[in-house]
């Protein structure tokens, strides 16, 4: 497993597990030998391992390995592919890029990224923002959500080319199970789900009872049994007044800003929540430049800045106008950097460590609240 919210764990998966999750998924994502995938994704997690390496193999789909995450754009232009996989923060960094006042131009720029070949794109790993995935559909190129974990080989559910809706992760595979719990958990069950945790029985016991995978997510089905995923049980933050916030919700909501490239929310036991801002440098200051606003230096001293802080302020309140009173943002820290693998903060598959997060930036926290 990732380890997002605590130590990993190994995940026992079998020849049964990856070769029904594959040909399963291979029913509603059809690829042939004449379809091109550029991969990126590393193969030591199992999202690229069976979506970009088992299923395509199954299927006798060329596959063409990228150079590195920092070539990626190059390497699209290169191979031109016709099926492309990645997780929600490559397509949120391309959309930011390519943002312009005329949503035409837009469009232009990121169908020029992604090549006139392209067919369909899938996410995954973590959630896409509803406003991502539209300004993709907007520029005439599709970008499936699906949903899975580590224990599930990993897809449980979904969208196809013929069948989607933006909004939700889509249906559940042939032969794999879904329904959601009185408490809002989903739960799963089917060929593809793990043999347990490796030398972990407790803990396997506690995933799987009665036969069903219990995932730690909260959901929804709709009636057409599209998967809407609300947020982690272990993500739920209470408010000192015992007010429950989803704190994906929010984060996913602030992300969506062209000028905010990550956010974490805390507040945990806490009255009000507060925020980590990692920001998009490069459209913060051509925002503030359009406001006759120069930044110079370098990002340690734009994180200073007063301009700053109030654009972000600005940008803040807008992105959660429709959200509750205690679900506001009331105060953030503005960081210089982004959170990376490298540090720790970040998985291979781009997915925050929130402990670790939570734990490096806990003075600058606990100074949010004591002001």
């Amino acid at each position: 497993t990732s380890g997002t919210t605590g130590n990993p764990k190994g995940v026992m998966l079998t020849h049964g597990n990856l070769l029904s999750n594959s040909l399963a998924a291979l029913e509603v994502m059809p690829t042939g030998p004449d379809d091109v995938v550029l991969t990126w994704l590393p193969f030591t997690h199992i999202y690229a391992r069976t979506v970009d390496h088992y299923i395509r193999m199954a299927a006798g789909t060329l596959v063409v390995l990228a150079e590195s995450a920092e070539t990626l754009v190059q390497n699209l232009d290169d191979v031109r592919p016709t099926h492309f996989a990645s997780v929600p923060r490559f397509y949120e960094k391309v959309l930011a890029s390519a943002a312009s006042a005329d949503p035409a131009e837009t469009g232009r720029r990121l169908r020029r990224v992604f090549g006139p070949r392209i067919d369909w794109m899938s996410s995954g790993g973590a959630p896409l923002p509803p406003a991502v995935a539209r300004a993709y559909h907007d520029a005439g190129l599709l970008v499936l959500q699906g949903y899975g974990l580590t224990e599930t080989a990993p897809i449980i559910t979904f969208n196809c080319k013929d069948n989607y809706k933006l909004d939700t992760v889509g249906r559940p595979l042939p032969g794999v199970e879904v329904r959601v719990a009185p408490d809002g958990e989903v739960l799963t069950r089917g060929h593809n789900v793990m043999k347990g945790y490796w030398n972990d029985p407790a803990a396997t016991a506690e995933a799987i009872r009665d036969g069903w995978l219990h995932t730690g997510d909260l959901g929804e089905l709709d009636a057409d049994s599209f998967l809407r995923i609300t947020g982690r049980k272990k993500d739920l933050l209470v408010l000192s007044n015992g007010k429950k916030v989803a704190s994906a919700c929010v984060e996913g909501l602030l992300q969506a800003d062209p000028c905010i490239d990550q956010a974490v929310v805390c507040g945990e036991g806490r009255s009000f929540l507060c925020a980590l801002l990692a920001p998009s440098w490069d459209n913060v200051r051509r925002a503030l430049a359009e406001e006759g606003v120069a930044l110079d230096g370098g990002p340690d001293e734009w994180a200073r800045r007063p301009e700053v802080r109030g654009l972000l302020e600005r940008r803040v309140c807008a992105a959660l106008t429709d959200l509750s009173r205690m679900e506001q943002v009331r105060k953030f820290v503005v960081l210089p950097r982004p959170f990376t693998v490298e540090s720790g903060e970040l998985t291979v598959s781009l997915k925050l460590r929130r402990n670790v997060v939570l734990a490096r930036f806990a003075e600058e926290i606990e100074r949010l609240y004591r002001e």
